[in-house]
């Protein structure tokens, strides 16, 4: 959900063959490995991948799981001129297209046969209904519904959007809470179309989900308050997990490497939410040539309950061809949770590019600076409290890290006026805010072998070695080398 979904026919290619990039995975001490178990279940989810899973164009997959196989709406018209194509899978990994929500012809009466942005499917009482964005007879974006009795259609659209707004309606998600008996529609209020800050909204639904439930209101979830965001919040999609709401949600502008996804977290479905302070998966440094990292702007996420663990269904570019072809390919990496609560996808909260194992599998997962870890940082003994830094969940928390000096403690590494200090907490919000960052793999290594640190509050500045001492620098800046940003540990003794 962000302007100019629209994607033209001409821009739906194929790639001449699926690519796979491997990249070799070191073995340095830097990333936990947490060793896990395979049963040798060959079933559903049990084949090995390598990201994307669909290398064309489609954007924003909406997943579920209906009778034997996974089922996957984007955003769209086909060059048939149907819109949003519909795919099945039995793994989440091997995709066959089977039709469209809409096929040539059958366009919802009310919308103006342009935009069709952001589908999902959701079972809903014994039946089907798929939840979209369209473009009404004024031209303004709406939240639509239609209904079928199986997956694969015919739909039946309900005759009129369910959902307006004056400066727009996008990206609609249904939750169904089991403990409350409950099913609610999330969504987007596009305010960023007029420049305004975008706000992520609930309301519940009657139990066939195609109108809301008398005397209902809308709810405010959560706003585009923190740096990484920019003005725009979208995409949100609902789970619940040990009694919390977990909101996943996307952030700044889709066309971009500042893309992101974030998620809010809660006691009750109506908030108050709290937001990890740093993306859960990102991939926010540029790399034109592709050379490190292969993909960019991951976004609009469905996250599924696998046979193991949770799966998240994403969008991205690849980081060559940002705003181009192929497109926001399909990609699925697994979602595990740390000790805080708060999830971590992929590769230490970004994309994989190497080969994954199967789905049915838990692999081995893989994160930097794991928080309880002590780790020897030969770079940072310039701030002349030794080498060593002991890891903790970031100060601010969620997709998060702090460090604090082993030989001060009580010291952590923060940055001030663009310089990187160790400094005693003063336990102020500015404070933690500043001696938290997202650890994220190297930025020339792009693997295990090292890693970079992302300011949580300044998130284009970057933890950097410069001349005899260490800056947060722009990673916009001319002279910024991502070598200079680029970390490695030694094994303690």
């Amino acid at each position: 959900g962000a302007p100019s979904r629209r994607c033209a026919s001409d821009a739906r290619i194929w790639w001449e063959r699926t690519f796979c990039w491997m990249l070799l995975v070191g073995e340095a001490e830097i990333f936990e490995e947490v060793d896990v178990w395979d049963d040798g279940d060959d079933g559903d989810e049990g084949k090995s991948f390598c990201n994307p899973v669909v290398a064309q164009d489609a954007p924003d997959p909406g997943v579920t799981w209906a009778k034997d196989a996974w089922y996957m709406v984007t955003t769209g018209q086909g060059p048939d001129g149907g819109a949003f194509d519909i795919r099945r899978s039995p793994d989440l990994v091997s995709w066959q297209a089977i039709g469209s929500i809409f096929p040539p012809g059958s366009h919802p009466k009310w919308s103006d046969n342009t935009d069709y942005w952001a589908p999902e499917i959701h079972h809903v009482n014994g039946r089907f209904n798929a939840y979209f964005t369209a473009r009404n007879e004024k031209g303004v974006l709406s939240v639509g519904v239609a209904t079928s009795e199986k997956v694969e259609g015919p739909y039946v659209d309900a005759g009129q959007p369910l959902v307006t707004d004056p400066v727009g309606a996008i990206d609609p998600t249904f939750f169904r809470d089991e403990d409350l008996d409950a099913q609610y529609l999330i969504w987007k209020v596009d305010a960023n179309s007029v420049g305004k800050q975008t706000t992520i909204k609930i309301r519940e639904v009657d139990d066939k989900g195609m109108a809301f439930v008398e005397n209902s209101v809308e709810v405010h979830l959560i706003r585009s308050d923190l740096p990484w965001e920019g003005i725009v919040i979208e995409a949100p999609w609902m789970v619940k997990r040990n009694g919390e709401y977990y909101l996943f949600y996307s952030g700044n502008c889709y066309a971009n490497e500042r893309y992101c996804v974030g998620v809010a977290r809660s006691a009750s479905i109506y908030g108050p939410y709290k937001k990890a302070a740093a993306p859960i998966l990102q991939q926010s440094a540029p790399d034109p040539s592709a050379s490190v990292r292969k993909f960019a702007g991951p976004g609009h996420c469905s996250v599924v309950q696998g046979k193991r663990d949770m799966i998240m269904v994403y969008h991205a570019w690849r980081a060559d061809k940002l705003g181009g072809a192929p497109g926001r390919m399909v990609m699925v990496d697994r979602v595990v949770w740390g000790a805080d609560g708060w999830p971590i996808v992929g590769n230490s909260c970004t994309p994989t590019c190497e080969t994954q194992p199967p789905l049915t599998s838990i692999s081995s997962v893989l994160r930097c600076l794991e928080p309880g870890r002590c780790y020897i940082i030969p770079e940072f003994g310039v701030l002349g409290a030794g080498k060593e830094f002991r890891v903790y969940s970031g100060r601010q928390a969620g997709g998060t890290v702090s460090l604090e000096s082993v030989k001060k403690p009580g010291c952590f590494l923060r940055h001030r006026f663009g310089i990187i200090y160790l400094e005693r907490s003063d336990f102020s919000p500015l404070f933690d805010a500043d001696a938290s960052w997202s650890a994220l793999p190297g930025l020339t290594s792009g693997t295990a072998a090292s890693f970079s640190l992302r300011s949580v509050n300044y998130p284009d500045n970057w933890v950097t070695v410069r001349g005899a001492g260490l800056e947060a620098c722009s990673i916009y800046d001319k002279s910024f080398k991502p070598a200079d940003a680029d970390f490695r540990v030694e094994p303690k003794a």
